[in-house]
């Protein structure tokens, strides 16, 4: 899961900088992000970090801003809450490092489960920074999570080699099966397994969005980590070049480009020598959602047969709510006139004229013989 900040909107104003500010205080959450926020909203941390979804934020506050840890293509938000009336007026902000508004190209929130909901948008060529969350039910948020599909590298198959020629025929090459198990430390005493070149193969091809790399580097200079990205007919269709700096073992890269990965290579130079330097690749994670109609474990299980096409990469459910839509799963079509909730099955109150009510909230436009329009309850 990506690393994640979160406060109040209202602590954004004002400061000189997103990054750094004197009135919030960072704190390090449980597993895998952080909240920042300021001393007298601990409760904010303590709700979305403590592996309870009982605990939720209960705080009077209308908007949170998320900040993520750094640039994402396309992530999820994942929201547990004790009110799935929050879906009614949920509104959904993205923004670039400049606090730029992007334009989603399509946009979904559904409930997976009795009180979760998952929020999904896509963009294209555009990296996100911040989410803004909108709602008047803010406070029954108990559990918020990002994330960017699942790690495909798990369990592959990678080869190492200090020839790069022979790299390319796996056949002749070894196979290092540590680093796709799972676990991001290096084994001690690991040193005969330290190699030039080090490749994965993908069964099958993923569009990956970001690639995460432990190795045992100790270099006290800088390091050039290369690496290069081939499609299914072995052609080179990306490369990327990652400047580590002394002593650092972790290199993180995130990418927009949408083309399929068959296999990618790695290795690493010397900044000022240019010389090639041995290393061993402890773990590799690369995260990629599955294509339409697959979930599970490298996408090999197929959605069911109430959802062909649209079902939930981690455990398989339909995507099947759509709130003030009627095409589920994709959401796309609004409701027909005199129709509105989920999947805009319920039908407008006959105490709104001409059967117009909001899509969203089934509240009436005007009222027939009420003078309060909307809840239309007073004579």
């Amino acid at each position: 899961m990506p690393e994640l900040l979160l406060w109040p909107l209202s602590l954004l104003q004002g400061l000189p900088s997103v990054e750094t500010g004197g009135c919030r205080e960072e704190v390090q959450a449980s597993n895998s992000f952080n909240v920042a926020t300021n001393q007298s909203h601990d409760d904010i941390l303590y709700a979305v970090s403590d592996d309870d979804d009982e605990t939720c934020i209960d705080l009077q506050t209308e908007t949170l801003a998320l900040q993520l840890g750094k640039k994402y293509s396309n992530p999820w938000v994942r929201l547990v809450t004790r009110n799935l009336d929050i879906i009614k007026d949920l509104i959904v902000s993205i923004l670039n490092y400049n606090f730029e508004e992007i334009d989603a190209l399509s946009f979904q929130a559904f409930i997976v489960r009795d009180r979760t909901i998952d929020i999904h948008f896509e963009v294209q060529d555009k990296y996100v920074h911040y989410i803004f969350l909108e709602s008047t039910l803010l406070s029954h948020i108990c559990s918020i999570t990002i994330s960017l599909g699942q790690n495909v590298a798990l369990k592959q198959d990678v080869f190492y080699s200090n020839s790069e020629t022979l790299l390319q025929n796996s056949a002749s090459v070894f196979k290092y099966s540590q680093a796709t198990d799972g676990f991001d430390t290096c084994i001690e005493d690991s040193t005969e397994y330290r190699a030039l070149h080090w490749k994965i193969f993908f069964q099958p091809t993923f569009v990956n969005k970001m690639f995460i790399y432990y190795t045992d580097l100790f270099e006290d200079a800088q390091v050039n980590f290369v690496v290069k990205k081939y499609n299914d007919y072995g052609e080179i269709y990306d490369k990327v070049t990652t400047t580590m700096e002394p002593y650092r073992k972790k290199i993180i890269y995130v990418t927009h480009k949408q083309a399929l990965a068959k296999s990618f290579t790695m290795t690493a130079k010397n900044v000022t020598t240019n010389a090639s330097l041995p290393f061993l690749l402890c773990e590799l994670e690369t995260y990629s959602e599955c294509h339409a109609g697959t979930w599970g474990v490298h996408c090999q299980n197929s959605c069911n047969a109430n959802c062909p096409n649209k079902c939930r990469f981690d455990d398989g459910l339909c995507s099947d709510t759509c709130y003030g839509f009627s095409d589920p799963p994709f959401c796309n079509t609004v409701c027909k006139h005199g129709f509105w909730g989920f999947n805009c099955k319920n039908a407008c109150s006959k105490q709104c004229i001409n059967s117009s009510c909001d899509r969203a909230t089934g509240m009436c436009h005007h009222c027939i013989g009420y003078i309060d329009p909307l809840t239309c309850t007073f004579f």
